[in-house]
């Protein structure tokens, strides 16, 4: 009976062994139709019909227009505060416009006060000077005191300068006779080598002085040629002439031989003695 009936029970077992394992396996059928369910929307229709890729999840995402929405309020603190700053900014750059006019009106009164000032203390002292001639002798500024002086800061290289030399030559001509100096005061570094021949050819009769060191230009703050100073008899700057001039015109004559003839009463200050 023990095997006859283990024997008979076997199929009976066996039947009950895979009913149970297939109860042990009966929990995983949910899942498997939870992934049924999930297949359903592969398709996507209506992502289709809007006309996404399929998979492309994030064109269906909300965070483009949460960045927008950000960002449009960032923009508008943004505005809010240059709406309060503007009216402080302006009032700034208002009292800056003011602060910049204040003192450029206070430059040009002093500015102007200044050339008053000059105008009434009147002529200036004409820096007195030594240098050679072409014969090597010393020719001194103030040596010429009672003399009207012309004085004349050239250089061969000068185009006007070359202009000006013949009506130099007249009037040097016309006012030899009187208390009347014309000193030509050569500019150039060469010196005597390229000043000799160009009197010459010039043709040249009043005094031609060399000064290559500039020495004469750096003290009448000459910036270029020709300058011409006009110094009357008490050894006073009373005209300054920038470029070239027609120094035999009638007028020009006219006047240097009134101040000649003015002596020292023409009202100029007395020469003040060299510190």
């Amino acid at each position: 009976m023990g095997q006859a009936a283990r024997r008979a029970r076997a199929p009976d077992a066996a039947l009950r062994g895979r009913r149970l394992r297939g109860d042990l396996r009966a929990p995983l059928a949910p899942p498997a139709r939870v992934r049924t369910r999930r297949r359903a929307p592969r398709a996507l229709p209506r992502a289709l019909g809007r006309g996404a890729l399929p998979g492309r999840v994030r064109s269906r995402e909300p965070a483009p227009p949460l960045r927008a929405h950000r960002g449009a309020a960032r923009e508008s603190r943004a505005g809010r505060a240059r709406r309060l700053v503007a009216p402080l900014e302006a009032g700034v750059a208002n009292g800056r416009g003011l602060r910049i006019l204040l003192v450029t009106g206070a430059l040009g009164l002093a500015l102007a006060g200044g050339l008053l000032a000059l105008a009434r203390r009147g002529p200036a002292l004409a820096p007195d000077f030594a240098v050679p001639d072409l014969a090597g002798r010393t020719v001194r500024l103030s040596g010429l005191r009672g003399k009207v002086v012309v004085l004349n800061l050239w250089a061969t290289w000068c185009a006007p300068c070359v202009e000006e030399m013949p009506s130099l030559e007249r009037l040097h001509a016309a006012l030899r006779d009187a208390d009347f100096a014309l000193l030509a005061v050569s500019q150039d570094e060469d010196g005597k080598r390229v000043v000799v021949p160009f009197v010459e050819r010039m043709h040249l009769s009043f005094p031609v002085l060399l000064d290559p060191e500039h020495q004469v230009g750096d003290r009448y703050g000459v910036s270029g040629y020709p300058e011409t100073f006009v110094i009357d008899r008490n050894g006073y700057v009373v005209e300054h002439v920038i470029g070239p001039r027609d120094w035999a015109a009638p007028g020009e004559i006219a006047a240097l031989q009134a101040l000649i003839a003015a002596g020292d009463g023409r009202g100029a200050p007395a020469p003040r003695a060299p510190s």
